[in-house]
């Protein structure tokens, strides 16, 4: 009955009020306000790093392509540079070893023209040309001869050296031999040329001729003595 009482009997209770809604309703709405900016914060913050690391990311690339085009380019120089040295130490060896060539062929050369100078002088002394070229004549001979048939051959020498010829081919027994008329220029120094079966043997022996001869033979001896 009391709790009836009271019920009746209270006083009406106020309207409710409207200004604490107004007020959860700002809080929320600032707390909205403030997940949207903290959102875009994170947001702007993530692009930002994001750009930083493809930036910090391009340039060691680009950094990387060029060291490695400047390490290129200097590798490319060196090698470059090292070719050029070698060239250039190729050309002076090339060059000091044309020297010595052209040293050693002019002592040759030089020793063959004294070689020359001593062929004529000898070829101008009968005393000692005589019994030289009366030997060459048979060695030649000799050297045509075909054994158990009978030879004929020819023999050229000088124009000077012809009557010196004639007078010593009868020194010639295995051989009939016939002096040519057309005589030998004198750049053979000396000596003769005798020919038999119809040009098909040949026995060059010119004083000229004996002279290459030797030296080509004498050569490694020649040289060692030369240019030891």
């Amino acid at each position: 009955l009391q709790f009836l009482y009271l019920i009746v009997h209270s006083p009406p209770l106020p309207p409710p009020s409207r200004r604490p809604l107004k007020m959860d309703s700002a809080r929320q709405i600032e707390q909205m306000k403030q997940f949207i900016l903290s959102e875009a914060k994170e947001k702007a913050e993530e692009i930002t790093t994001k750009s930083q690391n493809e930036a910090y990311a391009w340039k060691m690339d680009e950094s990387k392509k060029l060291k490695d085009d400047i390490e290129q380019g200097c590798a490319k120089e060196l090698e470059q540079h090292k070719t050029e040295k070698r060239v250039e130490q190729a050309n002076k060896l090339k060059v000091q070893r044309d020297r010595v060539l052209a040293a050693r062929a002019e002592a040759v050369e030089t020793l063959k023209k004294n070689a020359v100078q001593q062929m004529v002088a000898l070829t101008n002394n009968s005393g000692k040309y005589t019994p030289l070229l009366r030997g060459l004549i048979v060695q030649a001979a000799a050297a045509v001869s075909v054994e158990g048939q009978k030879t004929t051959a020819t023999v050229r020498c000088r124009q000077q050296d012809q009557a010196m010829v004639q007078q010593n081919l009868n020194a010639v027994t295995s051989v009939t031999l016939t002096l040519d008329s057309t005589p030998l220029d004198d750049k053979a120094l000396g000596g003769v040329i005798v020919t038999a079966q119809q040009g098909k043997i040949i026995c060059n022996n010119t004083l000229k001729h004996r002279l290459e001869n030797c030296m080509e033979e004498l050569m490694p001896v020649l040289r060692d003595g030369l240019f030891a």
